[in-house]
């Protein structure tokens, strides 16, 4: 507000806006305090996670069985146990299996369906295992769930990744988890819909010419623009099942 008194203009501030304006500029120079104490290009140091539910013997230096040979799968496995205690001194047998859901998973069910079983098929085939995981990534639309059992041209389709985590028991469930999903263009689905693979897509349509793009950055790192690359995606699946394989005293 403003006020006139003998000529001169005195501007009126309400304790709410002064309080706002003095927090606005705290915060703005502590952030600036720390950024400028911020080392340059230094790289953030990992952080490894310690889970109180398990016991550190549980899987310390056991084989670790992972149902593909896919690079950049295998990469993803290794850096999500590096991240845990829990996990030292592991080794990873990596054993090509079958997902018996085929090459390209079309909707949700599949997809889950082909990490448990490339789960359980990896656990039996390496010998000594303790663990095994079984990842698959698939497509879905979310309008078709139930309505169509595969990936429809009405709606948007996404790509997503599955992890399942067998423990060695037969009987149980393996622990399950999802990565972040990412749309399909509509070319795309069109490709997949005639019977190609998502990586087959993407070179017909143009958007790579690498043929194992899937061992690579994959799709997610072209659309992305680089800053997401297909062995992070995977890793937010494992670690996602991991919450529960690492915390049995929450799942009884």
């Amino acid at each position: 507000h403003t006020r006139a008194h003998n000529g001169m203009v005195n501007l009126e501030v309400s304790p709410l806006v002064a309080a706002a304006c003095g927090f606005g500029v705290g915060i703005a120079a502590t952030s600036a305090y720390f950024l400028l104490r911020q080392p340059i290009a230094t790289a953030p140091a990992v952080q490894r996670v310690r889970v109180s539910d398990v016991p550190v013997e549980a899987f310390v230096g056991a084989v670790v069985a992972v149902g593909t040979t896919n690079a950049a799968k295998v990469k993803a496995v290794r850096a999500c146990l590096d991240l845990y205690p829990a996990f030292d001194g592991t080794s990873i047998t990596a054993v090509k299996v079958d997902s018996l859901v085929g090459d390209q998973p079309k909707n949700i069910v599949q997809t889950l369906q082909g990490a448990r079983n490339r789960a359980r098929a990896a656990f039996e085939a390496a010998e000594g295992a303790r663990m095994a995981i079984g990842i698959e990534s698939g497509l879905f639309s979310p309008e078709c769930l139930v309505s169509c059992p595969t990936v429809c041209l009405e709606h948007p389709t996404y790509d997503i990744c599955a992890c399942a985590v067998h423990c060695g028991d037969a009987e149980g469930e393996p622990h399950l988890g999802f990565s972040c999903a990412f749309e399909v263009p509509p070319a795309f689905v069109e490709r997949i819909q005639a019977g190609r693979d998502l990586t087959q897509a993407c070179n017909d349509c143009g958007l790579t010419s690498d043929p194992r793009l899937g061992e690579h950055g994959g799709m997610i790192n072209i659309v992305t623009g680089g800053v997401f690359t297909r062995q992070q995606y995977t890793e937010q699946a494992i670690i996602s099942a991991f919450a529960r394989t690492l915390n049995p005293k929450l799942f009884p």
